[in-house]
């Protein structure tokens, strides 16, 4: 018989971090490293992964075949290496720092010049509809934004119609448990291929590699559309259900909203293995504030329960607050999107580093005006991550508040702190980050990240101090207020790498640059201070009282 081979697919982006992103730099901002550099970091390895907060990933089926590559034997029994560039380097067994146990399978880079081509492969095995392909990677890629492929055995299964099954991008750590149906090939014998196929990058890490078939009897939650930021007004609620076992199902959906008592139930009816069902529940009607929207499936014998249940805070939103645009073109940018460019022969700065996992923040100032209350619900800052799709990458948001500029040592916390989780959800604002040169950039997609703050704050004036989170290498970058014409924008501050800054744009011509400001909106309400009338001045004349207030008691 003859065996499908697939093929996997693995991306490298980025992982080197800088304080800003400037236009010359495009999508490249690690360091470049000396050969000597990149053996001295190979031998170092990377930071150990941390499962002390428990399992990675809970199996809840049955695993056909695992290999960790924990056995002196390499490749293991029916593995198969191929190195087909002609280097000195192909896969190998590995024991500096593996994810887990004393060795990973790992491949290194071969020169600057020399691309790598090397594969690993797999044994053979008969699939079965449920199967799922679960494997653990670690990336150290360190400057080169370059793809890798996957392929394998030379004569066998170079073809041009070889299955490309997945792509997947592993980080520099912790490493990251990837899965990939295989319910399309499901009673044929295949074999699955690694491929690394890199330029002068480090080493791609591979472990605890295993084929899982799924219990009969699972089916569970992928999404809802009942969180972040949503408007007011009348909305479908809608659920995406997958079938993750092995046997056909039909089953019940429920979605409820609360505050408010919002509760629709709908019938699921005969799902297959591993199939995905979107799901329309009854309309509801939302008014302002915060609400939990949780979808859970109700299947009896559900095998796996740790899936069934998806719950999202929702925040109906009312602007109180706006710092500054950032919108310059509207239709101006990828595909008649908006744009929010960067005046390019003048400012320098696309974005400015806000990256929480290098504890990277910025900050900018609002004024509570005399005579009024604000009532804070959240933030909206606005985002990108180089390479990013129009699907938000953004997961993590720390809010910080204070009564006057966060450097200065007369200014006190008055909201948060550096380490609560404030996040609540993030989408595309319609708008690209770009320059003024090449409007049409596609690769900054902005984004909306809401971060809840729940405060009230009297009349005076404050500093918002924010970091977000996000999956990719590149970012989070905050785009500064851009209005054409304009250079100086604002007051904002940084602080990155525990080193306070003004935030000013390398402008072409100025020593100092041009003080810029960073965009934000506050969503809440606005309530009336009352006046308090202490002292006031009566007299009747011809039967006519008239009332005069002295001003000196007037609360300002």
């Amino acid at each position: 018989m003859k065996k499908l081979f697939l093929i996997v697919f693995t991306l490298f982006f980025i992982t080197g971090i800088s304080w800003a992103q400037n236009g010359a730099e495009k999508n490249v901002t690690g360091k470049t490293y000396t050969t000597a550099e990149k053996m001295k970091i190979d031998l170092l390895g990377y930071p150990a992964t941390d499962w002390s907060q428990g399992n990675p990933h809970h199996v809840t089926g049955i695993v056909k075949w695992s290999e960790g590559f924990e056995g002196t034997t390499f490749p293991p029994t029916g593995w198969a290496v191929h190195a087909l560039d002609g280097g000195l380097y192909t896969w190998e067994r590995y024991t500096s720092s593996p994810p887990f146990g004393v060795a990973s399978a790992a491949v290194r880079w071969e020169s600057t010049t020399l691309a790598n081509e090397d594969w690993l492969v797999t044994p053979s095995f008969l699939v079965d509809a449920a199967d799922k392909l679960n494997f653990y990677a670690v990336g150290s890629a360190t400057y080169l934004i370059q793809s890798s492929f996957v392929f394998q055995q030379p004569v066998e299964f170079l073809q041009p119609d070889i299955p490309r099954i997945a792509a997947f991008r592993p980080l520099a750590a912790p490493a990251q448990r990837f899965e990939v149906s295989l319910a399309a090939f499901a009673g044929q014998t295949i074999y699955v291929a690694f491929q690394y196929k890199e330029t002068d990058e480090l080493r791609l890490y591979l472990d605890s590699v295993y084929v899982e078939t799924g219990v009969p009897n699972d089916v569970g939650m992928v999404s809802h559309n009942v969180g972040g930021e949503m408007n007011a007004g009348p909305f479908t609620p809608m659920a995406n259900v997958k079938n993750f076992g092995s046997a056909t199902q039909t089953f019940n959906v429920t979605m409820t909203i609360n505050p408010g008592g919002y509760t629709s139930t709908k019938t699921v009816t005969g799902l297959a293995a591993d199939q995905t069902q979107e799901v329309t529940f009854d309309s509801w009607t939302a008014g302002t504030g915060s609400f939990v929207g949780k979808a859970y499936t109700q299947l009896a014998g559900d095998q796996n329960p740790a899936n069934d249940t998806l719950s999202r805070t929702a925040l109906i939103v009312a602007y109180i607050y706006d710092n500054g645009p950032l919108l310059t073109n509207p239709g101006g940018g990828f595909g008649g999107a908006d744009l929010s460019a960067l005046q390019a022969t003048t400012l320098n700065i696309l974005g400015y580093g806000s990256q929480v996992i290098s504890n990277n923040w910025v900050t900018d100032d609002f004024t509570v005006p005399a005579n009024e209350s604000w009532s804070i619900d959240a933030f909206k800052f606005f985002s990108y991550q180089t390479g990013s799709t129009l699907t938000p990458t953004h997961n993590a948001a720390r809010v910080v508040i204070y009564n006057g500029r966060p450097d200065l040592p007369t200014s006190t916390i008055v909201f948060g702190d550096e380490t609560t989780e404030r996040f609540v959800g993030a989408s595309w604002t319609g708008m690209y980050r770009a320059t003024v040169a090449a409007p049409t950039g596609n690769t900054r997609p902005i984004m909306g990240v809401l971060a809840s703050a729940p405060v009230v704050l009297q009349p005076g004036n404050y500093w918002v101090m924010w970091t977000l989170g996000g999956s990719l290498a590149s970012g989070p970058w905050a785009p500064p207020i851009s209005i054409l014409g304009t250079f100086e924008t604002g007051n904002s501050y940084a602080r990155q790498a525990g080193t306070w800054l003004a935030l000013r744009d390398s402008a072409v011509g100025a020593t100092s640059g041009y003080a810029q400001g960073m965009p934000f909106k506050i969503v809440g309400s606005v309530q009336a201070v009352p006046v308090e009338l202490t002292s006031f001045i009566g007299t009747v004349i011809k039967k006519r009282c008239n009332f005069s207030m002295d001003n000196s008691y007037r609360d300002q």
